[in-house]
């Protein structure tokens, strides 16, 4: 928020109410949340998928046996980190967009 001052200025300045620009951090606060979630099951699908094509075997301890990893990942535990970190990201959102709604157009435009 404290880089986007003048933008808030100027927004405000042309009559947007503040509710609008409280939804606007909001909602932005809660789609980055999504894209990084999204992002996280991706690279960690695409990780579980080259260990389970490339059959990583290993020795643990002075053991002899030889154990071959193949990952996976239930289908509610990616639902359920998703889920925290979009909620995690919209809570966090929540003070910068109050803080952004009840902020003086004249002001922000004055900001340096």
């Amino acid at each position: 928020m404290y880089e986007r001052v003048r933008e808030i200025g100027t927004i405000a300045g042309i009559g947007t109410l503040p509710n609008r620009i409280l939804s606007l951090f909001l909602v932005e606060g809660v789609l980055l949340g999504a894209v990084g979630a999204a992002a996280g099951v991706l690279a960690g699908a695409g990780i579980i998928l080259v260990l389970n094509v490339w059959k990583v075997s290993v020795h643990f301890g002075g053991s002899l046996q030889l154990f071959v990893l193949s990952p996976r990942v239930d289908l509610f535990e990616v639902v359920l980190a998703s889920v925290t970190v979009i909620a995690v990201s919209a809570v966090a959102s929540v003070q910068p967009a109050v803080r952004a709604s009840r902020m003086e157009p004249i002001d922000a435009l004055r900001h340096v």
